[in-house]
């Protein structure tokens, strides 16, 4: 096919809050070999991304249209797909400066704080920028979010990696301690010069000591906003729901949030011999006739080899009656030609074939209850993700004025 132009006037930037068609220099991309092998790389002219499967070169990405495979450069056998970012992408790929919250925290956290475009938020713990980027786009494009934290380099690679992925405009990151500054005020200038001091709409901490900013949480929170605290230890949780509670927080609940994947696939399979199949009745006459064939045949053949038996002296009565128990504990009849055991069997199986007129259930053998049709099963997956953390969320009430 044609080779595709590469224009020098394409403008459009990159966001995780929008989309875009095609790849262009400056833009953020993901190159997607496997589930937990993701690449990122900022394209600029003669840069590279080095993989373990091969090498790609920035200008040969450049114009190609998001969700392409492409190939590694020169001898490289390595395949990846080229895809947009999104904050799901960016919390696999991005470098771990701290320990990071995945997609089952991130989602309840969202839900829980009821956030949508145009809210306000505050959280203290950036660390690697997971949550903040999902919190971006939630809140995009009229909201913000005001990040603190404390490691003067973390704010400064955060701040980074914001302005890679283009959502600086939504994102604030500051470098403060708020366990010991507290929270500042957020406060709106009119058109008059006049100020005013406006409530966030929710409040998220990933601290050591949660339970210290509880007080500030609520000066900054609006009336009715949410707040957030993620605390992998069960003692810190406790300390921080008595605050809360001191504090008049309603709505006090934690949760923890394990994500298990099932292993689902279609086969065939054997059901156990103690199942019952609902059958009609010419199956059951089907089945009947071939199971009293089988008894008969059996019966007879232990018939001959008893008889046998007397006949060379090597068994003896006891034997007999040993072998008749040990036939009938295997559901068969004994059939001595002299006795007319054939003809009580025979009457036993004609009152087994006259029940049920319609359908009725019956216990049948493994060979008569195997699966004709693919069943669709699913089992746990063993690698299951543990224990990450808790979250404790509560509500600032409302005060109401009565007159």
């Amino acid at each position: 096919g044609a080779k595709i132009e590469r224009s020098a006037a394409l403008t459009t930037k990159m966001s995780l809050t929008g989309s875009k068609r095609r790849v262009e220099y400056g833009d953020m991309v993901v190159l997607y070999r496997s589930y937990v092998r993701l690449f990122t790389g900022l394209m600029h002219r003669g840069g590279k991304v080095r993989t373990p499967n091969g090498l790609f070169r920035h200008d040969d990405l450049v114009g190609r249209c998001y969700g392409e495979r492409v190939k590694a450069y020169g001898k490289g056998t390595g395949i990846s797909a080229l895809l947009y970012p999104s904050p799901e992408l960016w919390t696999r790929a991005l470098t771990h400066r701290t320990q990071i919250l995945y997609k089952a925290d991130i989602s309840w956290i969202l839900y829980e704080l009821r956030l949508r475009p145009g809210c306000v938020v505050y959280e203290s713990g950036t660390g690697s920028g997971s949550l903040s980027t999902a919190i971006a786009r939630t809140v995009a494009p009229f909201g913000h979010l005001h990040t603190f934290e404390f490691n003067q380099k973390r704010v400064d690679a955060a701040r980074q990696d914001f302005i890679k992925n283009g959502i600086d405009h939504v994102v604030t990151v500051r470098h403060r301690d708020v366990c010991q500054n507290k929270f500042p005020r957020l406060v709106r200038t009119s058109s008059d010069g006049s100020t005013e001091r406006i409530g966030v709409d929710a409040v998220f901490l990933d601290l050591p000591s949660p339970w210290v900013v509880v007080v500030s949480a609520k000066d900054v929170l609006r009336e009715g906003g949410r707040f957030c605290s993620f605390s992998p230890c069960i003692e810190q949780v406790q300390r921080t729901c008595a605050k809360l509670d001191q504090f008049g927080f309603t709505d006090i609940t934690t949760v923890e949030v394990l994500m298990r994947k099932y292993d689902i696939r279609s086969k065939k399979y054997t059901l156990p011999a103690t199942t019952y199949k609902v059958v009609d009745v010419t199956d059951i006459e089907k089945f009947n006739s071939r199971r009293n064939a089988e008894q008969q045949s059996k019966s007879k053949k232990q018939g001959r080899k008893r008889k046998r038996g007397k006949a060379d002296g090597t068994e003896n009565d006891d034997d007999g009656d040993d072998g008749e128990a040990k036939a009938m504990d295997q559901g068969a009849s004994d059939v001595d030609d002299d006795d007319g055991s054939n003809d009580t069997n025979n009457e036993k199986t004609t009152k087994k074939n006259d029940v049920g007129k319609k359908r009725t259930r019956m216990m049948a053998r493994r060979s008569d209850l195997e699966t004709t049709e693919p069943v669709v099963v699913f089992s746990p997956m063993t690698n299951a993700r543990g224990h990450t953390g808790y979250l404790t969320f509560a509500t600032r009430p409302i005060q109401f004025i009565t007159t």
